[in-house]
């Protein structure tokens, strides 16, 4: 019995470091197991929803224009994205985004023409609310943009516009950097030059082009961001100690939460009838007003008579100037033979002019109205057509 008392208390001294190490292992590996789960919880907690931000101009934008520039600033977001048609007039940017509001502004393009847009209530900065809703009319703005004639875009609305989209490129994206960023400032440089009120903008262009930072790194979206923050937490999972990870492995039935946003199309109906309705926007259209154009010049309005002067009509038929009678009579009287006759006026007509107001052609002095029309329908299920 002592025997064993003493191999007890000698083996003692080896088995409790032992066990302190054993907890220790298991302590690291719950560890290393927990942590993608409190990374997921968190990313649960502030998920990214997806906005839609769609910019519809009236007439004319199209492939040939520079794109829409949208600056979208909030919530440590601030970055600005090209946006061009995807068909004639409208483009669409879709863009994950954390809940929250953020301000949205619209970087006018500029047509091959050097027509421009004016931005009405987008000159101004709108909010963009972003819910925790998968329906798509809930986390959409609409922007719109209305057409300005090239000969009234002035040179100082093109200078902005250049100026804007310089410092855009240097916020930007990936859709203003690189061999994008100098397409889209090429593009700009030449519709610019079309523009008949165009000078300084020309010359900031130009500059644009060459100190325009298209080769620097582009702005993240949040999106970019949430993956590389979550792409280190891959790494421990593959490192628990041998024996203590088997402990954990209960845990798998906690992790259902990152999944549960895919039960949410189990509420909809198996199957769905669209109910369409009208989505209004506006346009500029031309009304035509033709007004007469008149000048004052002068009009024949009928003939007066001039006098020509005396004349003698003699008896054998001649007409004679009164001054030059006396020799013609002379000449009669010598030969023997009469010389009556008798004197008489002469007249011509010369025409009479009055200075009156004459139409000399017609001039258009309409103007542009703002109408209404049907740009797409949409369906409360975030469906359009």
């Amino acid at each position: 019995m002592k025997q064993i008392k003493n191999t007890i208390s000698k083996n003692k001294k080896i088995a409790i470091p032992l066990a302190i190490i054993f907890i220790l292992l298991i302590a690291v590996g719950i560890y290393f197991i927990v942590q993608p789960n409190d990374s997921t919880n968190k990313k649960a907690e502030n998920p990214l929803w997806t906005a839609h931000i769609n910019i519809t101009a009236d007439m004319n934008w199209t492939k040939d224009s520079t794109p829409a520039i949208v600056h979208i600033e909030g919530n440590g977001v601030d970055l600005y994205h090209a946006v061009a048609p995807a068909t004639d007039n409208i483009g669409t940017y879709d863009v994950d985004l954390a809940v929250g509001s953020y301000e949205v502004q619209v970087i006018s393009p500029v047509n091959n023409d050097g027509s421009a847009y004016e931005l009405f209530e987008t000159g101004k900065p709108q909010t963009l609310t972003v819910d925790n809703d998968d329906n798509e009319i809930d986390n959409t703005i609409e922007m719109k943009m209305t057409f300005i004639p090239a000969d009234k875009v002035t040179d100082e609305m093109l200078t902005t516009i250049v100026n804007d989209t310089k410092n855009a490129i240097t916020k930007g994206d990936e859709s203003l950097k690189g061999e994008k960023g100098k397409a889209v400032l090429e593009v700009l440089n030449t519709n610019v030059k079309e523009n008949p009120n165009a000078e300084a903008a020309i010359d900031a262009s130009e500059k644009a082009k060459t100190e325009s930072t298209v080769d620097k790194a582009p702005a993240k979206t949040p999106a970019d961001k949430e993956t590389e923050s979550t792409q280190p937490t891959e790494k421990p999972a593959t490192q628990p100690s041998k024996k203590p990870a088997e402990k954990p492995a209960e845990k798998p039935a906690e992790t259902p939460t990152p999944t549960q946003p895919t039960e949410k199309p189990a509420n909809k109906p198996a199957s769905h009838t669209h109910n369409w309705k009208e989505h209004h926007a506006t346009k500029q259209v031309w009304v035509s007003k033709i007004v007469p154009q008149y000048e004052t010049k002068k009009v024949q309005t009928g003939t007066h008579k001039v006098s020509d002067g005396w004349f003698w009509h003699c008896n054998c038929g001649a007409v004679i100037p009164v001054n030059q009678y006396e020799d013609h009579a002379v000449a009669h009287i010598e030969a023997d033979e009469p010389d009556n006759g008798y004197e008489k006026e002469h007249f011509h007509d010369e025409p009479t002019y009055e200075e009156q107001q004459v139409q000399v052609g017609t001039k258009d002095e309409g103007y542009y109205e703002t109408q209404s029309y049907v740009d797409y329908y949409y369906c409360d299920c975030g469906a359009r057509k």
